[in-house]
């Protein structure tokens, strides 16, 4: 018996489907595997994209406030720096003191920190969230409401550092929960 008597016997339609299903099936198989495999190749690309873009975020914040935090820190110790000069009793109506050179110093000091805040404020509209932004505009707003109707210097003084000291503990809270520093510990 040859193979053409066997097929005749069994039905040649029969094994020649068999053999076509059986075929396409390790064919389907293959194709499957491929696309799983791609698939997943593509899924894994596109959550390594993501977390690289979410690192470039978390680090271009990170910047951001480490950098609003020295300033508000410098400006601080400069505010403080300069209120020490006010400690006795009229003092703050002694013209002298704001000329003293240390006095010029720090009052520069105070200067430069403000204008680094005012300076990162473009870009850190978008890398700093809402809240941090709106407390540092307010910031500024409020400095100049001071600056226009202090009484004198050590008025100027004392009030800047009633502003400046609660933003900074505003804006560590903001960056430590924005950064998730407190979830890493």
């Amino acid at each position: 018996m040859n193979w053409r008597d066997i097929i005749s016997n069994f039905g040649g339609t029969t094994i020649v489907a068999t053999a076509i299903a059986a075929v396409a099936a390790y064919l389907g198989r293959i194709l499957i595997e491929r696309m799983t495999n791609r698939e997943i190749e593509r899924v894994r690309t596109n959550f390594t994209n993501k977390a690289w873009h979410f690192q470039q975020s978390w680090t271009e914040q990170e910047k951001f406030f480490a950098g609003i935090l020295t300033s508000l820190y410098k400006l601080e110790r400069s505010l403080r720096s300069a209120l020490d000069y006010f400690q006795e009793p009229g003092s703050e109506y002694n013209r002298e003191i704001e000329n003293s050179e240390h006095f010029k110093t720090l009052s520069a000091q105070g200067i430069s920190a403000t204008e680094e805040i005012h300076n990162q404020m473009g870009a850190a509209s978008i890398h700093l969230p809402d809240d941090a932004y709106d407390e540092l505009e307010k910031l500024f707003v409020s400095l100049w409401d001071v600056e226009e109707h202090s009484l004198c210097t050590a008025d100027y003084l004392q009030r800047s550092l009633g502003l400046v000291i609660p933003l900074r503990t505003k804006i560590r809270s903001i960056a430590k929960r924005s950064l998730a520093i407190e979830q890493c510990r």
